[in-house]
């Protein structure tokens, strides 16, 4: 009798750990004029710095770091969408837009183990704008990254794609990672 309270009480004391979908944009938060916005998703994450340095991933267990205007955009697709619908979208986008790649990857074999996880710790991605922000890209799964750079004579931009399906938000969404960085050198 007393185990079967006791696991009761348990269970009721255990936080159920569910994300849920954010329905509108965080507050303050713009998207950035280079890339269009994947239609049906939300900008949950957003952190803008006139000067700043970033780590940018350069290969499974390489970065290089650049200084200049960075943008840092995380945005969570509504229900129905994957990482990949995600990602081919910003990768179309960036080769519109004359980008070319510089690494890629996709999926935890080519990309490294945990690799989301591991690319927003070498990356310093840290969003405060809410609480989907900061979980992140912490239940991620099927990643896939692309480092794109694109030169202009006033200096080149970088953008670093992370894209993966969010494994424990109710209901499943995918997520994006986006940095842009723009630099004054060519």
């Amino acid at each position: 009798m007393f185990k079967r309270i006791d696991v009761l009480l348990f269970a009721l004391l255990v936080p159920i750990v569910v994300h849920t979908q954010p329905q509108e944009d965080c507050e303050n938060c713009r998207d950035h004029p280079l890339l269009p916005r994947y239609q049906q998703s939300f900008l949950i994450g957003y952190d803008r710095q006139q000067f700043d340095e970033q780590r940018l991933v350069t290969g499974r267990s390489s970065t290089t770091t650049a200084k200049g205007q960075c943008t840092r955009l995380f945005y969570h697709a509504s229900e129905g969408h994957s990482g990949v619908q995600l990602f081919d979208h910003y990768k179309l986008a960036l080769t519109h837009a004359g980008a070319t790649t510089v690494w890629s990857c996709s999926g935890e074999t080519a990309c490294g183990a945990d690799f989301a996880k591991v690319a927003v710790e070498r990356m310093h991605l840290d969003f405060s704008n809410s609480t989907e922000a900061r979980q992140g890209s912490a239940d991620a799964i099927e990643p896939r990254y692309l480092l794109a750079r694109l030169p202009r004579p006033e200096g080149d931009i970088f953008v670093a794609l992370l894209t993966a399906d969010l494994e424990f938000h109710a209901p499943k969404v995918a997520g994006a990672y986006l940095v842009i960085l723009e630099t004054d050198t060519p």
